[in-house]
């Protein structure tokens, strides 16, 4: 049997219960870089990898039903706006208003 699912409504792709599409790709992402520090000639190697483990599994681990991948992807987004900053006041509104006393 079929069920119809609405238009408006996002379906997560899960292959298993609890793991998506994102999750294996950041665990195989993971798992190559462990595999080339591994088989490399490194002099801080086993630290490295120990490193790498440590990392995707905190990326992998979920908060409130998202993994911290996600987190991660918002906050770069987020750093990689353009922001313009500009100054409310000049210098001769601010001198005149500490000159009659106000704030």
């Amino acid at each position: 049997m079929q069920r119809l699912i609405p238009n408006k409504t996002k379906v997560r792709v899960e292959l298993f219960r609890g793991v998506t599409v994102g999750d294996l790709i950041v665990c195989g992402i993971g798992l190559a870089l462990l595999v080339f520090v591994i088989t490399s000639n490194l002099p801080w190697k086993w630290g490295i990898s120990v490193a790498i483990v440590g990392i995707t599994a905190l990326l992998l681990v979920r908060l409130d039903e998202q993994p911290n991948y996600i987190y991660f992807l918002h906050i770069l987004s987020f750093l990689g706006y353009k922001r313009k900053f500009e100054r409310a006041y000049t210098d001769e509104m601010i001198i005149r208003a500490t000159a009659k006393g106000e704030r």
